[in-house]
């Protein structure tokens, strides 16, 4: 009898689990496959349905490549692997186990990477791909919606995986850089600071766009300007234009005295504003924030959310346009939001979808728009938080569809002696797109000017007057006002075609905002959601060399990666390798360059109720300080978890010997056995023996996490 072979099959792996589910569901209803649930995974007779849970894979920790670089030391500055090293994340790697059994089932014959379509998705399949070492041939899934009918699309029109490794090699740059910048300057800034100081590649620049903002601020010369006022007696207000100084305006005032005022000229012209474009994530995050006080962090939640019940498409985007081949769609989706929200429609009759297509703009995803399973008993299934940002996307999908906005522009100049006034109106012809948008947000009722004509005598009704004006600081930020900026900074510089202008993208904005918070860097306060620096941000910042805080490097960086990901394959890993070259050779500069500054050594000190800190604690790496009770040294991260400490006494380990030594542990000694590893050498005698020895005291490891003092002879 001959052995039956089993049926071949394919594997297909997504991002998440709901969204592995709709794609099981997608190929059961298109080709009729039954699935069956097992533990991580679904299977039918011709397919495996797995996902991967987030990041499965991540790079490994320095103690990965040496156990002694767990200590953070100078010494060891910089790390540089020679060949990057990864690592399970430990929260998740049973799901990774069951990844790399289906990988090796005989009976799986190729792979679909169905992870989310962009940068990170790449990633997150990849990382996994290589940490299997698996060979079998991949086809890439690419989707910006979860909706059924975009997956069976994207089912159907896959593509061989290499034709995406130039994007893997961006995301892995990335990755890389960070951890290299990330890894080495945070070790070095907080050994030198004792204290826990984490710098980032974008999260530093964005802090020093705070810090100079409210120095800005603070720095500021309030002054005045002056401008001549009347009222006529059909109640326009005119204007000079201002003065600099009080005597210029009173000596005009002057001129003007006891003479007649007259029409000089009467300027009308027509107006036309176009609608804005769709939502990016970012341009959602700032009105979310604008309106209904969330923050970016909560924003993005939300939207993660509604793109895992299939009701938003891809959550993290940069783009403000539509593919054309979504524009028959987006017709039909305007059509249904009018009759679902009972808007009338477009005053010009007719939608302008085609200004919204632009296929060379989008990069990973179009912009932000509901999908086709969205309907209104969905969104009223919704939380009310949920039901403001859908309702955001869809009136903005609305606006950008709708005619211009068009206005009547009147000026009217006036003289009176050679001193010239002027008013201003608008008059509201078309409200185009501005009939829908102000349902979310109300405008400024118009200024209509009375008819004036040239040469007609005015009649002044308020005696015509010196109004001073006071010039006003900027603004603080607010984290809308501050992602605009993250967003635009550096846009100058930045290379027309390039993938995103500003610093951070649209996915993790939020999360550098979140970590500025976190870090102590700044803090939010008040109901508007004043972004203010502290004191332990500005002596960072102060110390912080140029190419960290300004965002020129991030700029060229983000150039680089943009070539990296247009770049054939083979072109793309030489520019990768030039990339990462050139990332540790600054690392190697960074460190070499430091020179301590006695600001931010005591600002730093200052941020733990008045105590320095003894140094870092070796598990992660935050601030240890000695307790109020004076019996122990604990770490400041204890809220988050970490139990390390070191006793001042003891009844087990060195402590009797210690103590029959009349040896007292001291800030001092801690503070050389946590940045130096040991004391200086001490003479201990034997209280059994009597015999002498000298040893240094030493921090030692005795289980994972777990320390205790120790003696080296």
């Amino acid at each position: 009898m001959k052995e039956a072979f089993p049926v071949p099959k394919k594997l297909i792996i997504a991002e998440k689990r709901d969204a592995g589910q709709t794609i099981a569901n997608v190929v059961s209803s298109v080709w009729g496959e039954h699935f069956t649930a097992e533990k991580g995974y679904m299977e039918s007779e011709r397919y495996i349905v797995s996902w991967c849970a987030g990041h499965l894979v991540t790079l490994a920790q320095p103690d990965a490549y040496d156990p002694n670089l767990k200590k953070w030391s100078v010494d060891t500055l910089p790390i540089i692997p020679k060949q990057m090293q990864y690592t399970l994340i430990e929260s998740t790697q049973g799901q990774y186990f069951i990844l790399e059994k289906l990988f090796a089932r005989k009976d799986v014959i190729g792979i679909v990477n169905a992870a989310d379509a962009g940068r990170e998705g790449e990633l997150i399949f990849r990382l996994v791909y290589m940490y299997a070492k698996c060979k079998k041939p991949v086809k890439r899934l690419w989707a910006s919606t979860t909706a059924a009918e975009d997956i069976k699309n994207a089912l159907l029109s896959m593509k061989p995986g290499s034709e995406f490794d130039s994007l893997y090699l961006a995301a892995l740059c990335r990755s890389i850089q960070d951890w290299l910048i990330g890894i080495n300057a945070t070790r070095k800034y907080s050994c030198e600071y004792g204290q826990k100081l984490t710098i980032g590649r974008v999260q530093t620049p964005t802090l020093a766009m705070v810090v100079n903002r409210d120095r800005a601020i603070e720095g500021f010369q309030k002054s005045y300007l002056y401008k001549l006022m009347f009222c006529d007696e059909k109640g326009t207000k005119f204007l000079t234009e201002a003065f600099e100084s009080e005597g210029d305006a009173n000596a005009a005032l002057q001129k003007c005295s006891g003479k007649s005022i007259a029409v000089q000229d009467v300027k009308t012209q027509t107006k036309r504003v176009k609608p804005p474009m769709l939502y990016s994530t970012t341009e959602l995050q700032k009105d979310t924030s604008k309106y209904f006080g969330m923050s970016p962090k909560e924003t993005l939640d939300i939207m993660q959310k509604l793109y895992d019940q299939h009701l938003l498409s891809y959550p993290r985007t940069d783009a403000t346009s539509i593919s054309s081949a979504q524009e028959k769609e987006f017709h039909n989706f305007l059509k249904e939001i009018i009759s679902w929200y009972q808007w009338p429609a477009p005053t010009s009759g007719n939608w302008n979808v085609s200004r919204l297509v632009d296929d060379k703009a989008i990069t990973d995803h179009p912009a932000l728009t509901i999908t086709r399973e969205f309907s209104p008993s969905k969104r009223n299934g919704c939380s009310d938080k949920e039901k403001a940002v859908l309702d955001l996307v869809v009136n903005r999908m609305v606006t950008c569809a709708s005619g211009d906005y068009v206005y009547k522009a009147t000026a009217v100049f006036t003289q009176c002696n050679g001193v010239v006034f002027e008013s201003r109106g608008i008059e509201t012809l078309d409200e185009g797109w501005r009939y829908y948008r102000k349902m979310i947000a109300p405008f400024a009722p118009d200024t209509v000017l009375p008819d004036y004509q040239k040469g007609e005598t005015l009649i002044a009704k308020t005696p015509m007057h010196i109004e001073q004006i006071e010039t006003k600081p900027p603004a603080r930020f607010t984290p809308s006002t501050l992602l605009e900026a993250m967003e635009k900074a550096g846009k100058n510089d930045m290379d027309s075609d390039v993938e995103r202008v500003g610093i951070g993208t649209s996915a993790t904005r939020a999360e550098i905002i979140e970590k500025l918070v976190s870090t102590g860097y700044v803090e939010i306060t008040g109901a508007k959601n004043t972004i203010r620096s502290t004191e332990k941000g500005r002596a960072l910042i102060d110390v912080m060399p140029s190419s960290l805080q300004n965002v020129d490097m991030t700029v060229e960086w983000e150039n680089k990666m943009l070539a990296i990901r247009t770049a054939p394959a083979e072109k793309a890993r030489v520019l990768a390798d030039e990339l990462m070259n050139e990332t540790k050779q600054f690392v190697i500069d960074l460190i070499s360059n430091f020179s301590i500054d006695s600001s931010l050594k005591s600002a730093t000190e200052r941020t733990q109720e008045g105590k320095e800190s003894v140094g870092n604690c070796p598990v992660c790496g935050r601030p240890v300080y000695l307790s109020k009770a004076g019996t122990s040294w604990y770490c400041s991260g204890y809220k988050e978890g970490c139990k390390f400490s070191i006793w001042k006494d003891g009844q087990k380990g060195i402590y009797p010997l210690l103590k029959a030594n009349k040896y007292t542990l001291t800030n001092k000694r801690i503070q050389a056995i946590l940045q130096k590893g040991q004391t200086p050498l001490v003479t201990l005698k034997s209280p059994k023996t009597g015999k002498q020895m000298k040893a240094h005291i030493t921090l030692q490891e005795y289980a994972p996490g777990k320390y205790s003092l120790g003696l080296e002879f």
